[in-house]
């Protein structure tokens, strides 16, 4: 292993130091829809692959239309339906019925339906429902290309049913059909040939592999992380372990704070699945509601890393028993708590949000901060929100009925 990658054993710090020390190798992205993150997304490429069917399409007389469609009809047992030439129309995502096949190409009397699988099963009768709707009983009818990475059978359709309606075309197949047009001079558009070709090397990484592909570079860092990936999950499982200590650490100097702010009675809500700790005088309620300041770290503690929570400070309206559902009252319980503090809160507030929220402000935590200075300050933060605008709820609650 290079010196780069030289660490004490004794020192997870040591472990961590050599890691970060370390440049990882550049993401490989060889193809266009790799690029977009879209090369395991099923409906991203049924929409370019029905764009480059079709006549509206990049490629020259619909000649890969033309190939799919007389390799599934000489296949079946009625080949004698010839090229109906050019489609009226080919279309993505067609509502028909109930239905939504992911390509529909028309033409006078026949119709060819694509549905398109990357990692999704056949839905429920899927298949046999379209020749249903788009009543096809027989190849001259139209046919179902089942376009599949491996080109299985249909569950839905019985094997020995085929009659030339079903065509289980696997990506392998389609990739040929793709070379055979290429290699035949089909396309004379060089811009054809290039999103043809790019659409074509997006299948292969669908089957994970490459004609042209390069021996991968493997990193130091990816050896070291390999060598210790156990040590690593621990060490991330302690993180977030030490991150929800910290939130309660955070939260139990905010109830201190705003308990000399409010009242020593003062109310104290925890909503952990929310992650959010309220803090109010008794008599904040309407309702089945309650009303307070509050701490939240957006999420449930220990689920994350500490500077990947989004920490608030808030005036929150929220149900008193989990599972409520406050609905109406809650909205309108918040936009009248809303209107009653808006002209006594201090400078100009972050954010309105929705019925959860009279008013709320981000207190973020960035990696590398000192997390002891950031829960001053956010106590800090809260306590003089409390301070300023505890009167003035105590007057709303005193007046507010709700509807």
């Amino acid at each position: 292993m290079a010196d780069v990658a030289k660490w004490d054993d004794s020192s997870e710090l040591s472990l961590v130091q050599a890691l970060l020390r370390m440049k990882p190798s550049p993401l490989r992205r060889t193809t266009l829809l790799e690029a977009l993150e879209m090369s395991r997304a099923e409906v991203p490429q049924s929409l370019f692959l029905a764009w480059l069917l079709g006549p509206q399409g990049p490629l020259t007389d619909c000649w890969l239309l033309k190939e799919i469609f007389e390799t599934a009809v000489s296949s079946t047992a009625v080949s004698s339906v010839p090229w109906p030439g050019m489609p009226q129309s080919v279309l993505p995502e067609v509502q028909v019925e109930t239905e939504r096949p992911d390509v529909v190409v028309t033409w006078d009397s026949f119709r060819l339906i694509v549905e398109y699988k990357v990692d999704s099963p056949e839905g429920k009768y899927q298949v046999s429902r379209y020749l249903d709707t788009f009543r096809i009983t027989n190849a001259r009818d139209g046919m179902v290309v089942y376009l599949t990475p491996t080109g299985k059978w249909p569950t839905s359709v019985k094997e020995e049913d085929r009659r030339g309606r079903i065509y289980p075309l696997s990506f392998d197949q389609l990739i040929g059909a793709i070379n055979r047009g290429l290699n035949s001079g089909l396309e004379k558009n060089e811009r054809g040939k290039a999103m043809v070709a790019e659409y074509r090397d997006c299948l292969r990484c669908v089957l994970n592999r490459s004609i042209n592909m390069e021996k991968p570079v493997i990193s130091e860092a990816t050896k070291l992380l390999s060598q210790n990936h156990e040590h690593f999950e621990r060490l991330l499982t302690a993180a977030k372990q030490e991150a929800a200590d910290m939130i309660n650490y955070a939260a139990l100097q905010a109830e201190k704070e705003m308990r000399s702010i409010i009242v020593p009675d003062m109310v104290v809500t925890l909503m952990e699945s929310w992650g959010y700790f309220m803090f109010r005088r008794p008599e904040w309620v309407a309702g089945e509601l309650e009303y307070g300041f509050t701490y939240g770290s957006e999420g449930k503690p220990g689920s994350r890393t500490m500077n990947q929570y989004e920490h608030n400070i808030a005036i929150r309206v929220q149900p008193i028993e989990r599972g409520t559902n406050g609905g109406p009252k809650q909205k309108a319980l918040a936009e009248s708590l809303r209107a009653a503090i808006w002209p006594h809160i201090p400078g100009k507030p972050d954010r309105w949000l929705n019925q959860w929220f009279a008013y709320c402000k981000d207190v973020p935590l960035k990696a590398g901060d000192d997390w002891d200075k950031w829960t001053e300050n956010m106590v800090r933060e809260l306590g003089q929100l409390g301070r300023c605008l505890t009167k003035h709820i105590d007057d709303f609650a005193a007046r507010f009925k709700l509807p």
